[in-house]
């Protein structure tokens, strides 16, 4: 009854805590992709960036084109983007989206996406002062989380674009002076990502086991085994959500994974681990249950709100 008790407050003042913290994090706690991208070594001057993307419809998720934007919208800066609507050709095809970045007096700027950013696009780099502008390649994001750069020391300054008055259609034309955005992708955000879930989980799981009482040879055994198991488990997430995002399927991914975890450690611990003078197998597939489950349910809380 006592170990029953202890688990019991342990598990719900876990719960709270990851509560708290979710709701702190966002009001949608769903999975957001991010396209981080950083361009330097330009002139040293006013910008504004946006987006033009290939569609015919005038709504974008939450976000619109300029042709249907107002002065009361959100998430742009409308007269900076009229500004540039007026004074670039948009490729046929193409429509400039709600999305505005303003920089003063830079040579060099980061970019990071918001909600709904789009996942293939050109990005438009525009210069107030001399109404000259970039455009970029027809650029598509590669992972949940894509990382670009651009060192503009390598563009070749003829491509700088000036309004076409006697053009009326722009053709796309991916090689008629169109910078490119190199893949830059940053593995040290996602590997303390993955560092921080394997930590935490190794946490539970052997808390979960002090609670059990396992013998001092018992805990080495549980923590080598929970090394290997949830470094595994971490790594094939990590590839899958790399190549395809976090996605409805990567919960039934993950269950599987879970389940082979919980039969190679249920097997494990039967052989190798002694829970004090009790050597009941019942009692070790009890922990690893219980350690298993509280694993996956925090696992899926921090892939869904990180």
């Amino acid at each position: 009854m006592k170990l029953l008790k202890r688990l019991t407050i342990f598990i719900s003042l876990l719960f709270l805590c990851f509560f708290i913290i979710s709701i702190r994090t966002s009001a949608d706690n769903g999975p957001k992709p991010q396209t981080y991208i950083e361009i330097y070594n330009l002139e040293k001057t006013d910008y504004i960036v946006t987006y033009l993307v290939k569609t015919e419809d005038d709504y974008y998720g939450p976000h619109k084109t300029f042709e249907v934007l107002d002065e009361q919208d959100y998430y742009g800066n409308y007269n900076a983007l009229k500004k540039v609507y007026e004074n670039i050709d948009i490729p046929k095809g193409f429509k400039m989206l709600d999305i505005s970045y303003q920089f003063t007096d830079v040579d060099s700027f980061s970019l990071q996406s918001g909600y709904y950013w789009p996942n293939e696009y050109i990005l438009v780099i525009y210069k107030p002062i001399t109404n000259v502008y970039y455009l970029s390649e027809y650029t598509k994001n590669f992972a949940f989380h894509s990382y670009f750069k651009c060192d503009f020391s390598n563009v070749d300054r003829s491509f700088e674009l000036t309004k076409d008055y006697s053009n009326p259609d722009v053709y796309y034309n991916p090689d008629d002076g169109y910078f490119e955005l190199e893949q830059n992708y940053n593995w040290w955000p996602e590997m303390f990502g993955f560092f921080f879930r394997l930590l935490v989980c190794l946490a539970i799981e052997m808390t979960i086991a002090y609670f059990f009482k396992f013998t001092k040879k018992s805990y080495l055994i549980i923590l080598l085994a929970n090394v290997i198991t949830q470094i595994g488990l971490n790594l094939s997430l990590s590839i899958y959500a790399h190549f395809n995002g976090i996605q409805p399927l990567l919960i039934p991914f993950y269950v599987i994974i879970e389940l082979i975890i919980l039969l190679v450690e249920g097997t494990i611990y039967k052989f190798f681990c002694k829970r004090g003078k009790l050597e009941s197998t019942n009692w070790i597939y009890t922990y690893s249950l219980i350690a298993n489950a509280l694993s996956f349910i925090v696992g899926m809380i921090f892939w869904f709100i990180m």
